[in-house]
């Protein structure tokens, strides 16, 4: 697989503005550095923020509306030989991985050296390699809803602190909630949200065994929206007060 840039843009789009449905004749990556809003594909509107960014294949309508400024890198490509794998849909750059490799290929664009559209497509190969490690994480004999769950708990696990939206992972996942809920229980033994509560429980009581936080800083760190919200889950499940988990 040999692929080349076409075009890289960097922009800031002011909130509350929107491009209508368009399509490009090629690959194209939109990756989100910062704000927030909506894009449509293929029937679907998914919301975006900082780290999401979508893979569009060739001549696949979207949109966007800007709910926030959002600043924005977008490219499109050519290959000689289209990547099976390389799918429309987003997906979120967990370390940061692939926006760092923009960066570079971002850089490369405004200095120009010598041979700087070789080092281009070298940093380009790298983006859809790790873009295809995302879609692609598990072995090859895993099944499509084994890969779906999987990148789910990988969400889940890092973003734990944050507010999860599970109708929406499950959306990114391809799924409706309740056949998501139903494919999740089957392969892990519990719901998405007990998964998430007992994550939550779990990295609260590691917390509150090697800092001297308090509860409430806990709670809120562990993705609890207050004290109380955190001591009836934690009673619910462990059968006990926080506080009695303190060293």
């Amino acid at each position: 697989m040999n692929c080349t840039l076409h075009f890289l843009h960097r922009a800031v789009r002011e909130a509350n503005s929107h491009i209508d449905f368009h399509r490009h004749p090629m690959f194209e990556i939109v990756y989100y550095r910062s704000g927030t809003g909506t894009t449509a594909f293929e029937h679907n509107e998914y919301r975006y923020e900082p780290g999401i960014f979508t893979v569009l294949r060739a001549n696949t309508d979207h949109n966007e509306i800007r709910h926030t400024d959002t600043e924005v890198v977008y490219f499109g490509f050519y290959c000689d030989q289209t990547p099976v794998e390389l799918n429309t849909g987003m997906h979120r750059d967990f370390a940061f991985t692939i926006r760092g490799l923009i960066e570079q290929m971002d850089a490369e664009m405004n200095a120009k050296k010598s041979h700087y559209e070789l080092k281009i497509n070298a940093l380009l190969q790298a983006v859809i390699i790790e873009v295809l490690r995302l879609q692609s994480p598990l072995a090859p004999s895993a099944s499509g809803e084994e890969r779906h769950i999987w990148n789910a708990r990988h969400y889940m696990d890092q973003y734990f602190s944050e507010k999860v939206n599970l109708t929406q992972l499950s959306a990114l996942s391809g799924y409706s909630y309740d056949h998501f809920r139903h494919l999740f229980k089957d392969e892990v033994g519990v719901t998405p949200m007990q998964y998430l509560r007992q994550l939550r429980i779990d990295k609260a009581i590691t917390m509150m065994r090697g800092r001297d936080s308090s509860l409430t800083d806990v709670a809120l760190e562990c993705g609890f929206t207050s004290l109380s919200q955190f001591s009836a889950t934690f009673r619910r499940i462990t059968g006990k007060k926080p506080s009695a988990y303190r060293v």
